[in-house]
């Protein structure tokens, strides 16, 4: 057996491991936007920067700088990240959490179409069949929380939004992962992407600083 053969199960088993981190870790995201009363932009822009600072740190213990070249490929993925964290954390706060979970959770059905389209990856009659079944639940739990208080059209949107851009994050990040390193992407896409929230907030910010001093105008005069 070859080594290449030996290291491939190991792989496997690691990705999966990060999946299941990260899958958890998201999923506790919706809980503590219910109990945060920071607005949800400022609050995506702070844990952003968060990681920002941990990944610029890993980058000065490693040693390691991407080079330009590097950080110009990796900067469209920093761009659907941050759509996608903008649009799930307003899915979190304007519907219920059920209705933005579930209808983000057809991530992973989008993902495997493009993989399987762009990559050449298969997906046996059974996956299929399941991929079916996660849309048919997802409508069921939209059609069964019509008439919810809490459920919102414009937080489905956005949730259904959200899944778009984590699907577009997660095909060009495979796509782009073949020729760079982890590390130098990670750290590029948090970058871009916590430049991109909070240059949104500054916009919203001056447009609203800009409404309110129209209308003391109007009142004045």
């Amino acid at each position: 057996m070859s080594t290449s053969e030996v290291e491939r199960p190991a792989q496997r088993s690691l990705g999966i491991l990060g999946v299941t981190f990260a899958t958890v870790a998201w999923g506790l995201v919706p809980l503590v936007l219910k109990e945060v009363e920071m607005p949800t932009m400022a609050f995506a822009s702070y844990r952003l920067w968060v990681r920002v600072v941990i990944y610029g740190v890993a980058l000065l213990v490693t040693g390691r700088r991407p080079p330009w070249r590097t950080i110009r490929v990796c900067a469209l993925g920093g761009v659907f990240f941050a759509a996608d964290v903008s649009l799930s954390f307003n899915a979190f706060r304007l519907t219920t959490v059920a209705n933005a979970t579930i209808i983000g959770a057809l991530a992973p059905v989008f993902i495997a179409i493009g993989a399987s389209r762009w990559f050449g990856e298969r997906f046996s009659t059974r996956d299929v069949l399941f991929m079916f079944a996660s849309l048919v639940g997802v409508v069921l739990v939209a059609l069964g929380s019509a008439g919810s208080p809490e459920r919102s059209l414009a937080g489905d949107l956005c949730a259904a939004a959200g899944t778009i851009s984590w699907t577009s994050y997660w095909l060009y990040s495979k796509r782009v992962r073949k020729s760079v390193a982890t590390l130098d992407y990670l750290s590029t896409v948090m970058l871009v992407a916590a430049i991109c929230v909070t240059a949104v907030i500054a916009v919203k910010e001056g447009l609203t600083a800009t409404e309110h001093d129209a209308e003391g105008a109007i009142e004045a005069g």
